[in-house]
Order: C-alpha cells, then structure tokens, then sequence
C-alpha cells in the first residue's frame, strides 16, 4: 500500500528524556509566539519559531495517531499530543504575519493547517486553510475522506473532493486537477495517491498521509462502524449534510469508552467547543434505539429528555436534534418558555428539549412517564449549586436514579467530574474530564496604570504568564469608591475606557467584540459609549435589517436599540423580547455586529462567534452583596471566546474596574483578588445548593423547593414501586455525599413537615406512603407551607367560577394577596411597605387583565397609575414620546434611582416571573388541591388549567394558547388580538381550528378574510407597526390551510 509512509526515523520513547524535552520546547515555543503576537519581547525569533515548530511537526508524522492525537486514555500520550498541539499554535501565530524570518504566510498557514490536523484538531486546521486559501471549500473535502472505512473502498470521492485541497501543494495546480479529472477516477484504489507523490515534495506527500490517517482514526463512520447499532446508517448521512464527518478527540475518548452504550451514568466535563452537546444528542439517539428493540407492542414509545437551563440553549439543541433525526422516526418536542405541550405526549419514539421546571412539572402531573423514560441529558449539571434552581435539579436527578433511567451529566465549568459523577454511580472510565480544547485562549488584566498583564492557556497547562504591554486608559480619573452616588458619578469614564479597548481590539483582530456588564443599565450605557467609539457601519443586512424592522413594527419603545443596530452596535439582556434576541443573536453569527454590550446570559450557552471578549464588570451583585464573579463562571465564558470552527484562538480582557465595595476595589487588594479569583482558584466539584446558607438557616426558596421535591419523588415512589423506605435516598442526593450533616438536617426537616400536615404518613415497618393530600401536593409543585396557605385561600374564593380574563385576574389577584411574600413567588418588592416598585397591590387585578388580553407590556407599564402620576415625565405627551422610543434615558421616576428604561426593565421581568410564571403554577396547583377542598366541592369543575395555559401565554383564547405552542410569529399581542376574531373553534385535534380551510367549506375564506380584517382594525390598520404582524400570522395560517389565496 502506497499510503503506509516507509522511513527510517521512529519516534523515541513516550517516556524518554528525548521526547521530554521535545514537549518542553513545544510549550516554550507557543509562548514565545503569543508574546511575540502581542507585542512582547521573546528570547525566540519568528523565524526560530518557525523552523523549531516545523521539526516537531516533521518528527510527529512518525508517532502512532493516537500519540498526535492524544485520545488514548494514558497521561504520556496527552502531553505529546498538547506538544503537537503547542507548534500548530505557534504556526498559526507565524502565518499570521505577512512575511516572518523568510517564510511566506502562505508556507506558514500549510505547516499550521497541517501540524493542528495531524493532532486530531480538524476545525482550527480548517480555520488555518480558508484563511490561507480563501476560495477552497475545506468542509467538503472532508465529508469524502471521513466516509472512507479503508483505503479499499475506492477513491473516486476522495480524489474529487481532495484535488483541489491538495492542489496548494502541487507546483502546477491547473495541470494536476485536469490529470486527476481524465484518468484517476476509476483507476485502482491508490493510483491518486500515486499521482500526488509525483507532484509533490516528499515531506508534503507524508504530511498530506499522515494527516489522512488521522482523519480516518477521527472519523465519525468508521466509529459508528465500529460500535455497529441500528442508528449508524441514517445517523450517519445527516451527520454528513450537516458537516460533521470527524470526531474531536474528547469525543473519541468517550465513544471508546462507551459512553453511549453504558446502563449506568456518565459524565462529561470538558471545556466549551469540545462536542459535549453532540454527545448528548448521540446518547439520546442511542438511548431510543435500545429502547425501541427492548420495548413490546402493548408498551409505549420511548422518550429521551434533554435537559437545559436557558431558553435560548434549548432552542439551540433542538434545531440541531430536529436536523440529526431526520429518517430516524425520531419525533423532537420542545417545553421551553410558552412553547409545546406537557399533557400532550408523544405516541412516537421522541426527544424533548426542556427546561428542568417544565419536565418536573409534566411528571409530577403523570408518574408513570418514567416508565417511558429510557434516557436523560443534564447540560450544565454543575447547576446543582444555583439557588432554588439547584436544588430543584438535585431533587429531579435523584428521581431519575431512583427510577433506574440513564444518565448523562455535561458541564463546562466543574473541575471535578468525580463528584458528579460518584453520585450517579458512573464508573471511573465514564467519567470524561478533560482540557483539551480546538482553540487557545489568552487573558489579560487591564490595569489603571495602562498595563495589559497577558497570561496565555498553553496546550496541556494551564494560566502561564506572557508579559506585559502598555495602553493608558483614556479616562484615568476613576477612584476606588463603594458609595452608590460614586460609582453612578465615574460609570461615564468606565464605560469610555472599555468601549475604546473594544475599538482597539476591533481595529487589530477583527470579528465581533463582546462586552460584558453586571447590570442592564451598565448593559445600554455601555452600548451607547461603544457607538459614539465605533465609525459608522454600512447599510444594514441580514438579520441586522430584520431586526432593525421587527423594532419599528412592533417594539418602539426600544428605537434607541435601533440607532445602535445601525451603527453595528447592540445591546442583549433577559429584557429584550425573546423574537429581538434571536435575531441580535442571528446578525453576531452573520459578521453584522462589530461590538456588543451584554450581561452574562449571552455568554453562558449559546454559541456565538467571538474572539474577543472584555469583562467590564468583575464584581456581580448576589444575595450576599457584590462579590467577584465566581471562578467556574468566569471559565465558562473566557472558554466561549474563540469558537471552534471560527478562530483558531480568543483572547479575554478583565478591566480593572474600582468601582465597588473597598474590600475588593482599594488599590493595595484589587490585584490580588483578581488573580487569586480569575487565575488561581482550584477546580472543585460544585457545592448542593442546600450547603448555601442564610445565617444558620437554609434560603426560603431553597427549602421550598426541596420540600417540594421530595414530596414529588416520595409521590412517584409510591405510585411505581410502592413505600419508601427514608434510607434509600441518602443515595440518590447529592447533599448526602457532601455534607451528611447537613443532609440529616434537611431531610427531619421535610419528615416533620409531612407529618404536621398530614401529607404523608409513617408504616409501621418504618417506610413512608403519601396520602391522597400527599399526592394533590406532589401535584401541585409547593412547599406544605405554602400549600396550606392556598387551601385557605380557596375555601374563601366566590362561588362563581371564572368565565373571563376580568374574573380570572380578579381570583388571581385574591390569590396573590392571600399567599403574599411565599418563597415561590418571588415578589418581595411589590408587597414592601415604602415599595419604589411601579406595581402596587391595588393594581393587581388591572395588570392581570391586561396580560390575559394580551395588550403589549409597554402599554400596561404606561397604564400603571404610578407611572401616570410620576413627575419625572409629566404629562401625557411625555409618555406618548417615551411609548414611541424617544427619551431613551436619564429620566427619573419622583424620588427612584432608576429611570424610566430601568423601571420597565423590572416590569417586564416582573410580568414574566410573576404573571407568566408564579400565576400559571399557582392555577394549576389550584387544580391539584381543590379537591381537598371538602366545603366547597363546585371548585373541582373549574377550568384552572385552562386559565393557567392563559397566564403562561398572556393570552385569553384556547386558539392563542394554541398558537404560542406551535411558535406561531407575532407574539403573545397579535395572536391575543387575532384569536378574538378566529371564527373557528379548535379541537384537540385541530387546535388552530384550520379543518374548516383546509376541507374549502363554503363560506370558509371569506369568514377567516373577516377575521383578518377585524384583526387589522382593532389594531390600527394594516399599514401601522402591529399590522404587519397581523399580516405574517395570516400569510403563516394560510400556508398551514394549504390555502393559495
């Protein structure tokens, strides 16, 4: 065989002094090119960089794939392959130089390309070669050669595909394509390989094999291959139409040591960019595929659940899930915000996209879901920490192993996957953690004397230092100070300082620059400080311009945020209307974004295309005051920077801001706490969120929470295996493995709580069953405190059932008053005596309607009688002028601290925690306690589920809530105003009420045309802002009838 490389050099020993030193000289001499990258001085030339890190590369063409690679689980084998890693980095840093010691960029970017893919890192080689050549389609060349289980399969796809990827290297291009073309595509397997030894050098002849193999080795096929299953054929060809034909390395590592395959958990702890959510989706696939062999005719479908925290993470999952399943018979569902359905479950093998509340919320309304259940991913599992949500995902975990489903965690930012790991019972070989990562990342400390201090992640290090450089801050008056009117009185000059840092970086390196800032205000100040930094951008494109329409159509109160867009600046925080997210999100992926300003949400899971991000903010606010932003947080977003695939590496910035409370800001600590904070914290496993503590107590929240979830698995338990015995769930808690004191602590404390309320009750073989009011609580997702509260506040409800959004806000608001400042609602500030809150409990009932009727949630903040009365913009022409995006800031509310922008801020978060969050859950546990209820028996027939889907959607027809669920465009307003109009009552099967159009009955169109033009005149015409998403949700309907008209 042709391709087998025939030398006499061989590779010393993986444990020799000579291949030691050959490591040691590869870290020094990625170092050495990232000083020099960034201006400082190195004891190493560009050209000295450039020759030592050829040889290592010469030389590693002779070590085993495995050793380029390092995905063989021996320690040896990693530090030679984060060797070959060090000199493709210190290529890349030569090729980016027009003309470095003699050798051309060009030279230099082969070598790199070649040097990243001989270590097994195909997407920053792929990076290295469109750079170097721009016109070839590098993706494509590897689909063929991926797909290839040997060499003996034939080379007619590798020949067409690589000919004009290996045309660089051949002296007369033109000449070599046409040979190939006319006489190698049905020659024997290896003619083309003949073809390119004679054309070309024979170092580069061995650099192009041995690259090959590597490929091979990292080939997706050829690992499904190995592992066979009854997924690999279809899996595999939409694994290549999406351009997925090679494996990272972590990923070899954890196919081959059967992280599909194992019954028991699984753990993988890797840094952003290595393929974790891939896995997920391979666990899932394979999950469902063992599933559907093992189940019978008589049993249901199989559904794997993939589990995440953020919206805009799962939408992100499920397109990619939807793309994978497609000829697999494999349905994917999303429980994310206001979209799909819980009681409606799949009848066909299924994947569901979900939130931990929306998938805890759907089986405690059906135990018997977890006998579907043959698969669950964790993404971000290190969020067993976080508050009331931690603990919530730490209950629903131990469910899950309680009811024997498979597992599998995915962090990136714990240091220890032991921890996690240990606690679902995954063997030591299923417990995947690794530093591996395609791309480098820098850090450096922008420093009040106009000193960058760079530190640089080397391959198989950590944080080493690199040097320093100098850029003065523009404004240098800032002092330490930790009153709130001194940091408001310098947050001018802060901003002024990270925007020109930004524009800096911008100017040098390209790509889009991502700022990130502790608090919205900071968020929109920060934008304005980069717009004025920035020139001015050309015409809008893409989804910048769609964007730019979406807020003049339907979001005016944010035309500040369009001269931003304009500029090619942005702003994204949890304030901006999701469907304005997504597009902002969308113009960064386009290249149309040149600088955002953003708080942490943006950089927590989604991922975006950044090399360059700037911490503007290294103190966040939390319940115990402002503190330094947590270290495994701060990976995680430093990790986000750089995309695989985009860059080859990220560089972070910390400014260093003194504004802040003296015990972390004043001069002679600031340094040091950042360091020990950002550079020297231990990775260690997360805490449980019950070991976060309020002075000797647990949070409210939190040990609502937690009764709560107990409650639910105690009810499962109960349902499917029968009592529990209390000693079984030592093992399935993480607490328990962490801190047992505190576990025995927690667990009386729920035990005596059953026992008050008479919600479960203790055998006399000492196990424990819920009674029926244990199993109404389980139902109902509350504490047994609060759940005692709302059966009181039941009893003395009217006797008349709610018919209408004015009846439901009237019983919501009752509801509200009587369960006032309980840990799950989490409103605290509308209840205070001396509240600056724009909501007052008297206006409960009238923002209620408002929501149910889906009137636009500017105009309900406009509304408000505070608002009205407020003297910081008197009159009506005043609110008229903030409603349509003038007077974007700077305006007071009387004697608040925040202006009219910040105050609609916490409106519009309030409208979705508490109306669209807290009222939905309390009318569905209405639903599951008012059977209880024995005095007033009319309360088991009202339609509490019903008015709670309303609450979720802000809407108050069945046809919108409908609507939302099946992502319909226009949001909650237009679909409130169109489903007061639609003619057509929906059915279980029909929701839409679409039956109609779609059979052509008489009358049918013309009946829907005068629904649309009621719907264009409630609200303005067809040419005004919401008539335009009138129009859309019309052309969207119409598409779904398969009416052409």
């Amino acid at each position: 065989m042709i391709c087998q490389v025939e030398s006499s050099v061989s590779p010393p020993p993986v444990e020799s002094e000579e291949m030691a030193n050959i490591v040691a000289s590869a870290w020094e001499l990625e170092r050495d090119a990232a000083r020099l990258a960034r201006g400082i001085t190195a004891p190493c030339s560009w050209g000295n960089i450039f020759e030592q890190s050829r040889e290592i590369v010469r030389l590693s063409i002779y070590w085993p794939a495995p050793l380029r690679a390092g995905w063989r689980d021996n320690s040896k084998i990693a530090t030679c392959a984060a060797a070959l890693q060090s000199a493709a980095r210190a290529l890349d840093c030569v090729s980016l130089r027009a003309t470095t010691g003699g050798h051309s960029a060009r030279e230099a970017g082969l070598w790199a390309a070649c040097a990243f893919a001989l270590g097994g890192n195909f997407p920053s080689a792929c990076v290295v070669l469109k750079r170097t050549f721009p016109r070839l389609d590098v993706n494509s060349a590897l689909v063929p050669l991926a797909s290839q289980r040997s060499w003996n399969d034939g080379s007619a796809a590798l020949i067409a595909a690589f000919a004009p990827t290996l045309a660089p290297l051949v002296a007369d291009q033109s000449a070599f394509a046409a040979r190939v073309a006319d006489g190698a595509l049905n020659d024997e397997d290896d003619n083309w390989l003949s073809l390119l030894q004679a054309e070309v050098s024979p170092q580069w002849f061995e650099l192009a094999v041995a690259s090959f193999e590597g490929a091979r080795a990292l080939s997706t096929l050829r690992a499904f291959d190995e592992r066979g299953g009854s997924l690999r054929g279809h899996l595999w060809s939409e694994l290549l139409s999406r351009r997925v034909p090679l494996l990272l390395p972590p990923q070899k590592v954890a196919l081959e040591r059967g992280f599909l395959e194992c019954d028991a958990g699984a753990i993988a702890a890797l840094p952003p960019g290595t393929g974790k959510t891939w896995l997920g989706e391979m666990f899932l696939f394979e999950s469902l595929a063992r599933a559907d062999v093992n189940l019978t005719d008589e049993q249901s479908s199989p559904i794997g659940v993939f589990l995440v925290p953020y919206v805009a993470l799962g939408r992100g999952v499920a397109t990619a899930l939807k793309k994978h399943a497609r000829g697999l018979g494999v349905d994917v569902r999303i429980w994310l915000s206001g979209e799909g359905d819980e009681a409606d479950l799949p009848t066909t093998p299924t994947i569901i996209v979900a939130t931990p509340e929306r998938f805890d919320g759907a089986w405690r309304a059906d135990p018997t879901l977890s006998a579907r259940l043959c698969g669950v991913v964790v993404d971000e599992a290190h969020l067993v920490a976080d508050g009331a949500r931690g603990a919530r995902l730490e209950t629903l975990i131990a469910r899950l192993k309680m009811a024997d489903v498979r597992l599998l965690l995915l962090s990136a930012a714990t240091g220890d996957a032991e921890a996690l790991g240990q606690w679902i019972g995954a063997p030591t070989q299923l417990q995947l953690h690794s530093s591996w990562t395609p791309t480098a990342r820098r850090l450096a400390f922008w420093r009040q004397n106009g000193v960058l201090e760079w530190h640089g992640e080397l391959a198989g290090h950590g944080l080493t230092p690199l040097g320093k450089t100098f850029l003065p801050w523009p404004r240098r008056e800032l002092r330490a100070g930790d009153s709130w009117v001194q940091m408001q009185k310098q947050e001018g000059a802060v901003w002024g300082n990270v925007a020109h840092l930004a524009r800096i970086r911008w100017e040098e390196q390209g790509g889009a620059v991502l700022c990130l800032c502790a608090t919205r205000r900071g968020v929109r100040q920060l934008a304005r400080a980069l717009m004025s930094a920035f020139p001015e951008q050309t015409e809008a494109n893409g989804a910048r311009a769609q964007a730019l329409s979406l807020i003049e159509t339907r979001h005016r109160t944010l035309l500040p945020l369009a001269r931003l867009l304009r500029h090619g600046i942005a702003w994204h925080s949890a304030a901006l209307p999701s469907d304005l997210r997504a597009l902002i999100e969308r113009a960064v992926s386009e290249g149309e974004i040149r600088a955002l300003a953003s708080t942490r949400t943006l950089a927590e899971g989604v991922d975006l295309p950044w090399n360059q991000t700037i911490l503007a903010d290294w103190l966040s606010w939390s319940e115990r005051g402002w503190q330094p932003m947590e270290s495994g947080l701060f990976r995680n977003i430093a990790g986000r920077c750089g995309r695989a695939g985009a860059f080859t590496e990220g560089d972070t910035f910390i400014f260093d801001n003194p504004l802040g409370p003296s015990q972390w800001t004043a001069p002679d600590v600031r340094a040091g706490v950042q360091r020990a904070q950002f550079l020297e914290a231990p990775r260690h496993a997360p805490p449980s969120a019950l070991q976060c503590l309020e002075g000797e107590n647990l949070s409210p929240a939190i040990t609502a929470t937690w009764e709560s979830g107990l409650t639910a698995l105690l009810a499962w338990h109960n349902s499917e295996r029968g009592p529990l015995d209390i000693n079984e769930l030592a093992d399935a808690f993480y607490l328990s493995g962490r801190d047992h004191a505190r576990w025995d602590e927690a667990l009386q404390h729920v035990l005596d709580a059953w026992l008050l309320g008479e919600w479960a009750v203790l055998e006399s073989d000492g196990r424990w069953t819920s009674t029926a009011r244990g199993q109404a609580l389980a139902r109902a997702d509350l504490s047994p405190q609060t759940a005692s509260r709302l059966l009181d506040a039941l009893a003395s409800l009217p006797r008349r059932a709610p018919q209408s959004s004015d009846d439901a806000a009237t019983i919501n608001a009752q509801l509200w008053h009587v369960l006032q400042n309980v840990p799950e609602a989490d409103n605290a500030s509308l209840w205070a005596p001396r509240s600056k809150f724009p909501v007052r409990p008297a206006d409960l009932t009238l923002v209620a309607r408002d929501w149910l009727e889906g009137v636009p949630v500017a105009t309900m903040f406009a509304a408000l009688p505070r608002v009205r009365e407020s003297k910081g913009f008197p009159g009506e022409t005043a609110l008229s002028a903030w409603l349509d995006g003038e007077n974007d800031a700077g305006h007071k509310m009387d004697d608040t601290d925040a202006d009219w922008t910040q105050q609609f801020d916490r409106f519009g978060d309030w409208t979705r925690s508490s109306l669209g969050t807290w009222s939905p859950r309390l009318w569905r546990a209405c639903a599951a306690l008012s059977p209880l209820v024995t005095s007033r028996p009319d309360l088991k027939s009202w339609e509490w589920s019903r008015f709670a889907a309303r609450f979720a959607g802000g809407i108050s027809t069945d046809w919108a809530v409908a609507a939302l669920r099946l992502n319909a465009p226009g949001g909650r307003e237009t679909l409130a105003t169109w489903g007061r109009f639609w003619p057509f009552p929906p059915t279980a099967s029909d929701p839409l009420g679409l039956a109609p159009l779609v059979q052509d009955e008489e009358n049918a169109l013309t009946r829907a045309e005068t629904a649309f033009a009621q719907s264009l005149h409630e609200v303005g015409g067809a040419f005004c802002a919401r008539g335009t998403s009138i129009k859309a949700l019309r052309d969207w309907l119409w598409a779904r009838a398969g009416v052409t008209k």
